[in-house]
């Protein structure tokens, strides 16, 4: 008797437990199918994402789970605007209370272009046939008859003729990103990398020194003279492989060498393009150059990313700025031009929030856990 008590009391606990799960599955947890391209890169059409139920408290660029009034399925988008801010959308940045975000902030994890590992660089970059030669090393130029301020000895990548919705007749995107491990050679030449920004030229110079490396920022905005925007010696032995990053990320500037940053540099805003008739924020022309001049460089490693860019839709925050009440949210989807979210809806209010998307669950290649800003992989 006391055997066959103890197996229904166990019985009991079992069903217990399992009425407790499915409890949980139905009103703590739930598997959503992703629909759609609106969050590429971060989220991908057919994806499942563990969404987690409740009324989380959100930071910038989280990603949540939401339901807006009228809509008939949730949908996943990322926080971009929290309760009390004002959040406007300016060719293609966010502003926050009349800024753009400080340099230190989180953001959205830049979107990948380019990747020498994966790319053919003759399907992406144009140069001189004649200069440049592809080794086991990498890409080695020999600008010994490239003159001052030449741009022969240059690899020239153009975004606007890349498959990008966001860049058809002129480039929209701009705020850009290379990567790249590089080694002088003998004797070794200057090396230059440029951004382009609407009518900015940002031209980073690195001149080897003795026994170090002097790096040099300057703008160039149509004819108007050479602004330098700064200058640092680093001490690096010129002869060994460096990794060398550049980006242009709201209006400011950053040169790291050997994950050390070297120059930090912000700047109020953009020239004009003299093409940009109707001071829309295009970039025409190459977006970047890479190479040098007077002597021999090898470069490995070729990375190019760019930044999110919301497209100006729908009526909110895109023709002006858009103050959030208290209790309020405003939300983008990554892959803006094919994303309908907050630029449609307005803003969120906390009733329309579900929860938050805590993991990638399938297909097994892809299952991830996801967190805040630059969610996606983990």
């Amino acid at each position: 008797m006391r055997a066959t008590g103890a197996a229904r009391w166990a019985a009991l606990a079992v069903c217990a437990f399992v009425a407790l799960l499915a409890l949980g599955w139905l009103f703590v947890f739930r598997v959503h199918e992703v629909s759609g391209s609106s969050m590429e890169p971060a989220l991908r059409e057919g994806e499942h994402v563990l969404v987690r139920f409740g009324r989380p408290e959100f930071d910038r660029f989280d990603l949540g789970v939401f339901l807006p009034a009228g809509a008939d399925e949730l949908r996943v988008k990322r926080v971009v605007g929290l309760p009390g801010e004002s959040v406007a959308l300016r060719m293609g940045d966010l502003w926050i209370d009349g800024a753009l975000l400080p340099p230190d902030a989180p953001r959205p994890a830049l979107v990948e272009v380019f990747d020498s590992a994966r790319d053919d660089l003759d399907d992406w970059f144009h140069y001189e046939p004649g200069l440049w030669d592809r080794t086991d090393r990498g890409w080695e130029l020999d600008a010994r008859t490239v003159g001052a301020g030449a741009r022969a000895g240059m690899l020239m990548f153009e975004l606007s003729a890349q498959r990008h919705a966001e860049a058809a007749g002129g480039a929209e995107v701009s705020d850009l990103s290379v990567e790249a491990r590089l080694r002088l050679g003998d004797p070794p030449a200057l090396v230059r990398v440029l951004l382009v920004e609407q009518g900015d030229t940002f031209d980073l110079e690195l001149e080897p020194d003795g026994e170090g490396l002097e790096a040099r920022l300057a703008r160039l905005s149509g004819n108007s003279r050479r602004e330098e925007l700064g200058r640092v010696r680093v001490e690096a032995d010129p002869t060994a492989w460096h990794r060398l990053r550049f980006a242009n990320l709201d209006n400011h500037l950053s040169v790291e060498l050997d994950a050390d940053e070297v120059l930090s540099v912000s700047y109020a805003e953009n020239r004009f393009h003299p093409s940009d008739h109707h001071h829309q924020g295009r970039t025409f022309g190459y977006n970047l150059m890479l190479g040098g001049e007077g002597g021999r460089v090898v470069f490995a490693d070729l990375r190019v990313s760019r930044d999110v860019y919301y497209t100006a839709q729908g009526g909110s925050a895109s023709r002006e700025a858009l103050q959030l009440g208290p209790s309020e949210l405003f939300v983008l989807g990554d892959h803006s031009a094919a994303s309908r979210d907050g630029r449609h809806w307005g803003p969120l209010s906390a009733g329309e929030v579900v929860g938050r998307p805590w993991a990638v669950v399938w297909p097994p290649g892809r299952i991830r856990r996801l967190r805040g800003a630059g969610s996606g992989a983990d």
